[in-house]
């Protein structure tokens, strides 16, 4: 069940967004973000905790840290793509990688996007965009 949003801004529809990230200041800074913007968010701080989050309550977006301490962000992207309510997440990339490389095998893993660190506010509404856009919504 949602809770009324604060913001006037809210969007016609509030997303589930789950962000994966090791560093709790860093993942409780986005999930505040998402959350004034009117979606529901659920945390996870390693890649078993996240694919189980994921499981649960199946996101419509990831935001999901590639340098987990126990399963890397590109393995758990690639499991994520593999459940059946995968296809249609929305699973974005945030790291402090960003060598061509990075970016090429991230899109390889199943990624959307990939963004640095520290995420721009600009590019989380962008991502909610996208992720909204993919849903088919009745």
């Amino acid at each position: 069940m949602h809770s009324p949003h604060e913001m006037n801004t809210a969007p016609l529809r509030s997303l589930c967004a789950l962000v994966v990230d090791d560093q709790e200041d860093v993942a409780a800074m986005l999930a505040s973000v998402l959350r004034k913007m009117g979606h529901v968010v659920h945390v996870a701080l390693n890649g078993t905790e996240g694919l189980r989050k994921a499981a649960h309550f199946r996101p419509d977006i990831v935001l999901l840290d590639i340098g987990l301490p126990d399963i890397c962000g590109y393995d758990v992207c690639k499991e994520l793509r593999q459940s059946a309510h995968g296809a249609q997440t929305y699973i974005a990339a945030i790291t402090g990688r960003s060598e061509p490389a990075d970016m090429i095998r991230a899109a390889n893993s199943g990624f959307d996007r990939h963004l640095d660190k520290p995420v721009e506010t600009s590019a989380l509404r962008e991502m909610m965009a996208a992720a909204r856009s993919r849903l088919v919504v009745p």
